[in-house]
């Protein structure tokens, strides 16, 4: 069952979205294009989106790391030391940012300026300013080599 705000989402204009999740917390730059399918999580005030950055559709950016909620249970052993754990980290996409469809951002986590994130890729760590990133976990490669490969790609 949908919530009230789940509702409005799907209701308001696109051009209107950033508008909602200033509401709810987001702080958002200028000249920015973010799809409403975007799940901006259950503390969106954690989140931080620079100038001209994209967030296409599907992508969720998880500000709450669940995996205490295995651990404080009684069959795991740590349900003393545990029992009030959780974990929760800002996510800050700094400008000039494209993230594409499907990625995930996981609690604790900065992207950095003129940064790339392919699609479905799954970001636990910070990505380092002028980067492309794709897949799970850390596979950087350079900007600058990226470009030179769609160069090559473009002159033949």
């Amino acid at each position: 069952m949908l919530s009230f705000d789940g509702i409005k989402k799907k209701l308001i204009s696109q051009s209107e979205y950033p508008v909602f999740l200033r509401k709810k917390g987001v702080v958002i730059g200028e000249d920015r294009e973010i799809y409403r399918s975007a799940n901006f999580g259950g503390e969106p005030y954690l989140i931080t989106v620079g100038n001209h950055v994209r967030i296409n559709g599907g992508v969720q950016l998880v500000t709450y790391d669940e995996r205490y909620w295995v651990l404080r249970d009684r069959k795991a052993g740590y349900e003393e030391k545990l029992r009030n754990a959780d974990w929760f980290g800002r996510i800050t996409i700094y400008d000039n940012v494209h993230i594409g469809t499907n990625a995930i951002i996981m609690p604790g986590v900065d992207i950095g300026e003129n940064c790339i994130i392919a699609c479905g890729a799954v970001v636990t760590h910070n990505v380092p300013a002028n980067m492309v990133f794709g897949g799970t976990g850390q596979m950087y490669r350079d900007i600058g080599y990226h470009l030179e490969v769609l160069f090559l790609e473009a002159v033949e």
